[in-house]
């Protein structure tokens, strides 16, 4: 008999590769003839035949069914048998099995992602819709499933990715690049036919990749007492070579990385450009960056040199030509510097933040209130909570609520939230499920679990997964309409027109997201859809 290597009919032929991986397996035979007949169909009882050999370790769920149309002298009995038991086809409510019924190819994936136990959060057609233009022809009984082999990459189009042809009979190459899938037999099947939103992904057999920062964003590879870290761009291409022991992400042309124990500064080739030394390296900001030597706080220019020679406490990054910065040891107090080195504001405050929009929030006598660029008070403290100017508003908590106030201090939105974030591209987060106005108006309503501020014209919400277990994670306009459903594990903000996800994975403890423990699902790329 042929082998898949000679098959005369497979040549060229799209699902070839998944073809011969399957045959190397002993999973699939062709015909007597030499050929393999990729575009004919497949019998129910074909498929039950292939996902014997596919699965032979598949854990037996339940009881086998004894379908009234397949007898134990059946050339698929035991196929079929094993099939029921093991979860991945039930047979239709008279009993049945229709063994020498052609599948179809929405029947392929339900019995796929049932045997294999897939799951998706917040399955529906609407997010069907994001996938495939003919969504709305997925019968009823097939959203869950189909949604949940979405998430288990598992769907396969040829050769319209956007089309999944759910009524369609399957042909044996179809079926052929399905079970490739399902086995996550790499480069089996091209990753344009894969079924999935626009990502990117990060380097081959990287561990951990960080968010992208103009352009580039570190990932690592190797183990926790072996791990190296380079740099890839927007096409998931490596242009710096992991062979750093820590790597961040790039600011103003440089990243810090360290090489053995000290931090030095790298540009986008990879040159280092400012010579580890540093125990700690934090990213520049116009112009200066916030080191660590031998313990002591300093700051440098982009050649290395220090800016003065003085030393500071718990230093925070310059912003419109100032930094926070403690500056007598163990005083606990906070004043600003300029670019000099020099100090600009003395050192009187309780905490102190960084100037945003002209002002800076700092905290005397237990009580926030807002400075200007000479540290006279322009804003009284008298408020517990607040946040730094953004859009010309700031909220702070005024008594149990919330509320927005200008840059004189009035109240432009009048306390009444339990929660109040920044404005962000006109809009702002409140009592953590909705959006509000400029004028206050309720411009979103509260229907999330959470939600995060807009960036690059959409916001991150998360809300609980139907099931009850876990939160699912999507994508807003400003109209409050998905543009990308709720479907991640975790999910971050858009920059530079991408987010980083996961598909699949949980957190555990829920109540910490965050600061709890991420288990399971593989961190992508996603792409706004809006650029």
């Amino acid at each position: 008999m042929a082998t898949a290597l000679t098959f005369s009919d497979v040549q060229n032929h799209w699902a070839q590769l998944s073809i011969v991986k399957l045959q190397e397996r002993n999973l699939i035979s062709g015909y007597p003839e030499g050929d393999f007949r990729p575009e004919g169909t497949i019998t129910r009882a074909e498929f039950a035949a292939i996902l014997l050999k596919a699965f032979p370790n598949a854990k037996p769920v339940r009881k086998p069914i004894n379908f009234i149309d397949v007898p134990n002298t059946h050339w698929a009995y035991k196929a079929i048998q094993a099939a029921s038991e093991n979860g991945f086809f039930a047979g239709y409510p008279d009993g049945t099995f229709k063994p020498n019924q052609t599948l179809p190819r929405v029947q392929a994936l339900v019995i796929l992602a049932k045997g294999l136990n897939y799951s998706a959060p917040s399955p529906s057609v609407e997010m069907l819709k994001q996938y495939f233009e003919d969504a709305t022809q997925i019968p009823d009984y097939a959203i869950n499933a189909v949604s949940s082999a979405i998430f288990g990459n598992l769907v396969v189009n040829y050769p319209n990715v956007k089309q999944l042809k759910p009524n369609q009979n399957a042909t044996r190459g179809e079926v052929t690049a399905l079970i490739a899938q399902a086995l996550q037999i790499p480069e089996a099947v091209s990753p344009q036919y894969i079924a999935r939103l626009n990502y990117i992904l990060p380097p081959a057999q990287s561990s951990w990749a960080s968010n992208f920062s103009e352009g580039l964003a570190a990932f690592s590879i190797g183990t926790l007492n072996d791990i190296k870290f380079g740099y890839a761009d927007k096409n998931g291409k490596v242009v710096i070579q992991p062979q750093f022991t820590a790597g961040n992400e790039f600011s103003e042309g440089l990243a810090a990385v360290r090489i053995g124990e000290k931090f030095g500064y790298i540009d986008t080739t990879g040159k280092m450009v400012i010579q580890p030394q540093y125990d700690i390296a934090k990213p520049f900001s116009e112009g200066i960056a916030y080191v660590q030597i031998d313990n002591r706080d300093a700051y440098i220019d982009k050649t290395g040199k220090r800016i003065n020679t003085d030393y500071f406490y718990n230093c925070k990054p310059f912003a419109e030509g100032f930094a926070a910065v403690g500056i007598v040891e163990g005083d606990g107090k906070y004043g600003y510097i300029d670019k000099t080195g020099k100090i600009a504001i003395s050192s009187k405050f309780d905490e102190a933040d960084s100037f945003s929009e002209g002002l800076a929030k700092v905290k005397f006598n237990g009580k926030i209130g807002y400075i200007d660029t000479t540290g006279n008070f322009v804003i009284q403290p008298e408020y517990y909570e607040a946040e730094s100017f953004s859009e010309g508003l700031a909220s702070v908590k005024l008594g149990e609520k919330f509320g927005y106030i200008d840059k004189t201090g009035k109240f432009v939105i009048q306390p009444q939230f339990t929660s109040a974030w920044p404005f962000s591209e006109g809009l702002a987060p409140v009592n953590s499920s909705g959006y509000i106005d400029k004028t206050g108006k309720i411009a979103i309503p509260q229907k999330f679990q959470l939600v995060e501020p807009f960036s690059e014209g959409l916001a991150l919400v998360r809300i609980d997964r139907p099931e009850g277990i876990g939160y699912a994670y999507g994508y807003i306009d400003k109209t409050g309409n998905y543009v990308i459903y709720p479907q991640f594990g975790d999910a971050e903000s858009f920059s530079e027109g991408v987010a980083r996800v996961a598909i699949g994975g949980k957190w555990r403890n829920e109540e910490l997201v965050g600061n709890g423990v991420f288990e399971g699902g593989k961190f992508v790329y996603l792409r706004n859809p809006l650029k």
